[in-house]
């Protein structure tokens, strides 16, 4: 949303460029990137340390970075406290067989870079319970 004047509030922006983004200054990435800043005048870029790998060693479909940065967004935005597993299965569209086929283990196992980076945030994943009376929340300090 912009002002009158054209202007808009702070915005993240993640974007994956091609390879040559460093390296080339005349290839498709470092064009992507001026025609960015040409549109976004103000904008700072950053380095984003992003790992197309994981830490298992196969590599990420787009799809997946997709569903996993709209994960990373939603845990960055949680309030101190507890936060539902509902709350982030409706606002993240994961379903009920998604959660348990690929993201009890993203998020529990240590090895996997959303585990640290819910770590770094002050995020743990509690589960109370056993079998299908468990109770799983995410408890923000």
């Amino acid at each position: 949303m912009t002002d009158v004047n054209g202007g808009c509030q702070p915005t993240d922006l993640y974007i994956l460029l091609p390879k040559d983004a460093d390296n080339n200054p005349d290839g498709r990435g470092a064009d992507i990137r001026r025609r960015i800043l040409a549109e976004l005048p103000g904008a700072t870029v950053k380095e984003w340390s992003f790992d197309r790998f994981s830490k298992m060693g196969r590599r990420k479909s787009k799809d997946t970075i997709l569903k996993e940065t709209r994960l990373l967004r939603y845990l960055e935005s949680l309030p101190v406290g507890q936060t539902p597993k509902q709350d982030l299965l409706d606002q993240c569209q994961i379903t009920p067989d998604a959660w348990k086929k690929r993201w009890v283990s993203k998020l529990s196992d240590p090895r996997y870079d959303l585990c640290q980076r819910m770590s770094q945030l002050g995020i743990e994943m509690v589960t109370v319970g056993h079998g299908r009376a468990s109770k799983v929340y995410f408890q923000k300090t």
